[in-house]
């Protein structure tokens, strides 16, 4: 009987310890409602000062921002669970402007967040293929 309980109790914790490190998978989170953006663009990352993006080129400007967030939204990301912040290097990558002055650095993964002028690094990751379609959509 003891033998069993124990079992059970040790099943127990390993479906919770499991549930607990599950993937979900959902929409990216921006930082601010998407009705306060106030610029997309698609950039080419090549550059950092005292870990902040500091060198990017424009690629493409989105022009119907609707329409890019429509398939923008299709792309599900999924967060990491362990691992540090990782920097988007020599890469392309969605800028997102608030009006506020706020941006994001989106990669397929990588983000960087920049609030009130501190930087903050993303943790979510989605396919790369998704992404880079998406991206090439912009830059024909």
């Amino acid at each position: 009987m003891k033998k069993t309980l124990s079992v059970l109790l040790i099943g127990l914790m390993l479906m919770i310890t499991l549930s607990a490190c599950s993937n979900k998978v959902t929409q990216y989170e921006f930082l601010h409602s998407k009705e306060e953006i106030e610029k997309v663009e698609i950039v080419f990352v090549d550059g950092y000062t005292s870990g902040v993006i500091s060198n990017y080129t424009v690629k493409a400007e989105i022009n119907n921002m609707d329409e890019f967030m429509e398939k923008f939204e299709k792309i599900l990301f999924s967060k990491y669970h362990i691992g540090d912040p990782t920097y988007i290097s020599d890469e392309y990558a969605i800028l997102l402007t608030y009006d506020n002055g706020d941006y994001e650095f989106i990669s397929f993964y990588a983000q960087q967040i920049v609030k009130r002028g501190e930087a903050y690094f993303g943790m979510v990751y989605c396919d790369e293929e998704e992404f880079k379609t998406l991206i090439n959509t912009y830059l024909e």
